[in-house]
C-alpha cells in the first residue's frame, strides 16, 4: 500500500506540473473502465486544464481542485476534490467531492453509498488530521 500511495502521489506531482491532470491521467490509462471512470460525468471540465495556483490567487482562503484515478482488485475509483486553504495556516478545508466508482455488479446500492462515503470521510480525516506516533524505537500508534 505504501507504494501504492507513493507512486500515485508522484503521478499528482507529475500531472499538476504539466498543467493537465485529467489529460495526463487519460494518456496513462488503457482500461475502458479506467477511462470511462475518469471521464464520466463531466468530471473533466470540472477540474479543467490546470488545478488551481496559489500565485494567481488573492486572499486569505485559496480554492484548489484535484482529481485522483485508482484500480484495485476490479474497482476503478476517480475523486475530484475541491478544497481551501487558509494561506497563513495551512489549514485545508474539504469543501466537496465528486466520487465515481465502478465496482462491477451491485447488489446492494445503498450500502455500497455508505461505504463509499465512509472511505471519503476516512481518508480525508487520515490526511488531514492523524498522525502516526513514535517512541523510541518503532511506531507507536495502532493505525
Amino acid at each position: 500500500m505504501k507504494i501504492h500511495f507513493a507512486s500515485k502521489s508522484f503521478i499528482a506531482e507529475i500531472s499538476a506540473a504539466v498543467g493537465a491532470p485529467v489529460a495526463f491521467r487519460l494518456r496513462c490509462l488503457t482500461a475502458p473502465r479506467g477511462i470511462a471512470i475518469v471521464q464520466g460525468r463531466g468530471r473533466a471540465r470540472r477540474v479543467g486544464a490546470a488545478p488551481l495556483a496559489a500565485a494567481r490567487r488573492a486572499g486569505d482562503t485559496l480554492p484548489g481542485r484535484g482529481i485522483a484515478y485508482a484500480q484495485r482488485s476490479g474497482a476503478f475509483v476517480a475523486i475530484v476534490a475541491e478544497v481551501e486553504i487558509d494561506r497563513h495556516t495551512g489549514k485545508v478545508w474539504a469543501r466537496k467531492f465528486t466520487v465515481a466508482h465502478d465496482c462491477g455488479r451491485i447488489i446492494n446500492p445503498d450500502g455500497l453509498r455508505r461505504c463509499i462515503e465512509g472511505n471519503v470521510v476516512q481518508g480525508t480525516n487520515r490526511a488531514l488530521s492523524e498522525e502516526v506516533a513514535f517512541d523510541r524505537s518503532k511506531v507507536a500508534s495502532t493505525d
